[in-house]
């Protein structure tokens, strides 16, 4: 005992970064999962995110809120209009309407999915080659 092998190292940081990758994913995949579920069940409301229903603005229509911000309404509201927006909105994140309208688009969602298919073939390759070392090794 006593002495730790590289080896060792290496497979218990590679099962560290599993485990938050995990932590981190699954999570975000069930929110999404239960937002499209809702927005399936009542195509007429805004489904709410943790309390919130978010909303972009497309246009100027006060001069606290400008076209492209991300508002977010509390779910308690029980109408949301062009004319009470402004006064009934929590907070926001100033032009992320506009990336995410951006995200949306097709081509972008094409690029997206290209973007996360290479990184993973890298991974893997990665990982392929960790493996392969470490079994001359042994």
């Amino acid at each position: 005992m006593g002495k730790v092998n590289e080896d060792d190292k290496v497979s218990t940081f590679e099962a560290v970064l599993h485990i938050v990758i995990y932590c981190i994913t699954i999570p975000i995949i069930i929110i999404c999962l239960v937002i499209i579920v809702r927005s399936l069940l009542r195509p007429n409301e805004i489904p709410p995110i943790f309390g919130y229903r978010p909303i972009i603005i497309l246009d100027n229509y006060d001069t606290r809120i400008e076209s492209g911000d991300l508002v977010f309404v509390h779910k308690s509201v029980p109408e949301i209009t062009v004319d009470n927006i402004a006064d009934v909105f929590s907070f926001k994140v100033s032009g992320l309407g506009n990336v995410m309208m951006f995200m949306a688009r097709p081509i972008t969602l094409l690029v997206e999915l290209a973007v996360v298919f290479i990184v993973g073939t890298i991974a893997i390759k990665i990982s392929d080659y960790y493996d392969e070392k470490h079994a001359a090794k042994a």
